[in-house]
């Protein structure tokens, strides 16, 4: 035991041996700034564009018509031969036909379409049949 006056082993006089509590300092709204802007920049980068996409490619589908060259999401080219609400049936070679979703068409064709993209066969037609060393046929 210490005499009185003295201090015990260990501690320091005039030192407090207790634990303290540690407020967390206040925070300004200052500094949610970043992420309202991280967040803005992230729709206008990302959900804005997409949702562009989507508008663009229920127009096309909507807008489908019978005799129309397409291209699928398969890579199947062809000319569509009977429409329904959701469906649709392609020719994709003289006597065969194709039953599928409207939604699969990813691009028209027509010479008279113009998607923005610039692509497409120019002519119009399937490709294949050139003299070049397209498949022949009778």
């Amino acid at each position: 035991m210490p005499a009185p006056g003295e201090a015990a082993l260990g501690s320091s006089p005039g030192r407090d041996t207790t634990v303290g509590v540690v407020e967390a300092p206040a925070h300004s709204p200052m500094e949610l700034i970043p992420f309202v802007v991280l967040l803005v920049l992230m729709w206008f980068l990302l959900i804005r564009p997409q949702q562009a996409r989507l508008r663009k490619q229920r127009e096309l589908v909507a807008s489908i018509e019978v005799g129309q060259l397409v291209l699928t999401a398969g890579g199947l080219i062809g000319t569509v031969r009977v429409l329904t609400d959701d469906e649709l049936q392609l020719e994709v070679s003289p006597g065969v036909e194709v039953r599928m979703v409207r939604a699969a068409v990813t691009r028209r064709l027509d010479a008279d379409f113009d998607d923005g993209t610039g692509e497409g066969l120019g002519d119009g037609t399937a490709g294949g049949d050139d003299a070049a060393g397209g498949s022949a046929r009778p």
